[in-house]
């Protein structure tokens, strides 16, 4: 093999496992736990870019990974410094503090919801700051997102 087509196969190596390596680390794999007083029931508010704000995410040792825990107080506001980590891609859990689960239904789509159990809901897209969820069942929920909605036009 010559100099040149040995110098070319480790350019296309090398470019190679470039390409890979930063494929690899653009997407972010986050997990987020959110855990409520037990039997709260309601809406839940993250407001995002708070300077007293809580630090709710912290990475990994692997690269684009980080690990959030959203423990709400008793009035379903929490601040938090920075961006609300439900803004981006995530896998969600949400639990009481006595360690009872709370589902949450948007994490398996397809699956069928009882009407009348209890789960963790979300508005899907945070506006003015604010990361709007839902503890209660999805008529609940309906409820107080159309309520929600109906005084923002």
């Amino acid at each position: 093999m010559s100099r040149r087509a040995d110098f070319l196969a480790r350019c296309r190596l090398m470019a190679t496992g470039l390409f890979l390596l930063f494929s690899a680390c653009t997407n972010r794999n986050s997990q987020i736990e959110y855990i409520f007083p037990a039997g709260f029931r309601g809406g839940a508010v993250i407001r995002e870019n708070r300077p007293t704000g809580v630090d709710a995410c912290r990475r990994s040792w692997f690269p684009y990974t980080e690990h959030c825990i959203l423990k709400f107080p008793s009035s379903g506001m929490l601040e938090v410094r920075g961006q609300s980590p439900g803004g981006t891609w995530h896998y969600a859990s949400a639990r009481y503090e006595n360690g009872t689960v709370i589902p949450v239904p948007y994490t398996t789509p397809g699956e069928k919801f009882p009407s009348d159990r209890v789960g963790l809901w979300a508005f899907g897209s945070i506006q003015n700051g604010e990361d709007w969820l839902f503890v209660g069942t999805e008529e609940e929920f309906r409820k107080f997102r159309d309520d929600r909605h109906k005084y923002k036009y």
